[in-house]
């Protein structure tokens, strides 16, 4: 971080800088006698903190502080040598931090300093976390085909300026994650999830200038490269060759480019649609949009997302139901989706290989499991023999509900700690307990742990916590006067209504008539 100090006193500008390097802060300071020179710096550089003098000659601080205000908001601090009133009442207008008298007591200014510092580096994590709200929600909206609503504008309101004066172009990015999938089932178990993540974050943090990024879900990262394509390009290259020691691959998927706001819809299907290339054409290529022609525009229209949909369809059914026959059914509906969609042999191999692919990857996401494996084998093509669809829905069912069951057997989680760190944590803060919290707390996936909650205590985790947190609001009816809010909070529930709503729901009786029945048993008792 560099801090703008302006004074044409060349003494006291280098005894300001000698004693902020002072500070060990890790910060660089920018010195001008010139208030107009720093300001020209100012608006160029935008420095976040600056430390102007209320006197100079060219343009006062005070007016230069308005002018920086009027083109961004850094934090100001004015020292002066007057005590007027009227000046620090025109600082407070224009928003100056803090107002300064000379002479400067050391200790107090290196102690305002490392404050203005640390505040400004928390204002920079919250727009951070802001920014990157927008971000996801931006992407979010437009993969589901909203180009409008509050994240859209936003957005918007962020790059859309530079986007209408550079351009810009979407990619969307599959990272496949072998470390898991290719360890389960054929040689020994690799975190995923650690080597998954790291390669998350090294994206994260190398990404150049001018390209957002936003992972929408696991394995599939979007991007919106504003300006020149080249540095994207480069860059994405030494990923796709750094993500093999991460045992990941990567496939892009890349639109062409534009200036018109009003495309975005358009290019981000264009780079959807690039992606689906790497169904014909194999993994680990940048693909970049070509507009179809009639002969393939069948076959490859919305294949990209057809496959993850049914992918997340079948892990639901499998960690729902487990039933068989409907996986069966699901598997017809998309073997008659894709004949529909004019679907080649060599297509629907490619397809349901792909689908095998994220199906297992996701199996081994929500269960966490650390397998091994060696019994399991996924051959390089487990459909490359099969002859007809029949065959081919036949193995794919077969594969799946084998793998699963297999990893069902081979987890190796203590499961009879769940139902203890369920009760622990609902005696010590019941408000707060969710499934979430629990499946944090005990280190695996929540789906996982709805799974074996409702095997292990012969009831769903919900129904479980729902059956305490009332068992403990009739202690509090029948023991105390306290009020029905002090308990509805106590327990959790946002206000009275829902609290009573959910205790008459269980029990028949709203909170008030179960507290009026045990009084009523009290006075008949006595008497």
């Amino acid at each position: 971080m560099t801090i703008l100090i302006v004074d044409n006193d060349r003494w006291v500008l280098n005894g300001l800088s000698k004693l902020i390097q002072m500070l060990d802060c890790n910060v660089q300071t920018a010195l001008f006698a010139s208030s107009t020179e720093a300001l020209e710096y100012a608006m160029k550089e935008k420095p976040m903190l600056v430390i102007a003098d209320v006197e100079m000659p060219e343009m006062n601080g005070l007016e230069f502080c308005r002018k920086l205000g009027m083109a961004y908001r850094p934090h100001i601090i004015i020292i002066s040598g007057f005590d007027k009133f009227q000046y620090a009442q025109e600082a407070i207008q224009i928003g100056v931090s803090n107002y300064v008298l000379k002479p400067i007591n050391q200790k107090e200014f290196m102690a305002l300093i490392r404050r203005e510092l640390a505040n400004i580096q928390q204002e920079q994590a919250e727009r951070n976390i802001l920014a990157q709200n927008i971000r996801n929600g931006f992407f979010e909206s437009i993969y589901i085909g909203k180009d409008t609503g509050t994240f859209v504008k936003k957005f918007i309101a962020l790059y859309g300026k530079q986007m209408e004066e550079e351009s810009y172009t979407f990619a969307y990015v599959c990272v496949e994650d072998f470390s898991a999938v290719k360890n389960v089932v054929q040689t020994k178990f690799r975190a995923k999830s650690e080597e998954y993540s790291s390669l998350m974050d090294h994206i994260e943090k190398s990404c150049p200038d001018k390209i957002i990024c936003s992972e929408l879900r696991h394995g599939s990262v979007a991007f919106c490269i504003i300006g020149d394509i080249k540095p994207f390009l480069e860059w994405i290259h030494t990923i796709i060759f750094v993500s093999r020691k991460y045992f990941c691959q990567i496939t892009v998927g890349l639109s062409t480019s534009s200036t018109n706001l009003d495309c975005l819809l358009e290019l981000f299907r264009q780079a959807i649609e690039a992606l689906q290339d790497k169904f014909f054409h194999g993994q680990n290529e940048i693909y970049v949009y070509k507009k179809p022609s009639a002969e393939i525009s069948r076959e490859t229209a919305k294949s990209f997302l057809l496959v993850h949909n049914y992918a997340d369809c079948i892990t639901d059914i499998l960690f729902n139901s487990g039933s068989r026959e409907d996986i069966r059914v699901a598997a017809d509906e998309l073997i008659c989706k894709l004949i529909e969609m004019s679907y080649s042999r060599e297509g629907v191999v490619l397809f349901f290989q792909e689908l095998v692919l994220l199906i297992a990857s996701s199996l081994i996401h929500i269960s966490d499991s650390r397998v091994d494996a060696g019994e399991i084998n996924m051959p390089d093509n487990i459909f490359g023999k099969c002859e007809t669809l029949q065959e081919i829905e036949t193995i794919f069912l077969e594969y799946i509900t084998s793998l699963y069951t297999r990893i069902q057997k081979q987890m190796v989680r203590n499961v009879d700690s769940i139902q203890y760190i369920t009760d622990k944590m609902l005696e010590e803060d019941c408000a707060n307990v969710s499934l979430d919290s629990i499946a944090e707390q005990c280190g695996i996936h929540r789906n996982y742990l709805s799974i074996m909650f409702k095997e292990k205590v012969g009831m769903n985790f919900k129904d479980y916590v729902l059956g305490y947190k009332i068992k403990r609001a009739k202690h509090l009816l029948r023991g105390s006067n306290v009020r029905m809010s002090v308990i509805a909070g106590e327990l959790g529930y946002m206000d009275v209504k829902n609290f009573s709503r959910a205790f008459k729901t269980y029990t028949g009786q709203s909170p008030s008539e179960y507290r009026n029945q045990l009084e009523d048993d009290n006075i008949q008792d006595k008497s």
